[in-house]
């Protein structure tokens, strides 16, 4: 009986450290949060518009730093990670988005449809 509570005891001990959570995440990780949460809440993300490639692609590297940062806060793949995502947000921001369409201006012509004589003699 007292090996099995010793068991329990032990089990329980080792479980908690297996499955806590660090108690404060990085900078990082709360800065590519919010770069994440601030995507999802613009409406171009989920429209079919030329801005909304480069925002996805900006989602989905900001989602694998996030999910290989809960995985592992200190593994070496996530300056590879970070790199990755800080050229996809270069990307996106050289990108020049125009959708205003220059309309072009209807000139002031006038066709005759009438011969007119008079006015053809040259």
């Amino acid at each position: 009986m007292i090996f099995k509570l010793q068991l329990f005891v032990a089990l329980l001990l080792l479980s908690s450290g297996v499955f806590s959570q660090p108690v404060e995440p990085s900078s990082e990780y709360k800065y590519v949060l919010r770069i994440q949460r601030s995507i999802e809440s613009e409406i171009g993300f989920y429209l079919d518009e030329p801005k909304t490639g480069d925002l996805k692609k900006v989602h989905l590297e900001s989602t694998k730093y996030l999910m290989l940062s809960e995985r592992d806060p200190k593994h070496k793949a996530l300056s590879l990670r970070s790199k990755k995502l800080r050229d996809s947000i270069g990307q996106m921001i050289e990108k020049s988005y125009d959708p205003n369409i220059v309309v072009a201006k209807k000139r002031n012509t006038r066709y005759h449809y009438f011969y007119l004589d008079e006015f053809s003699k040259d």
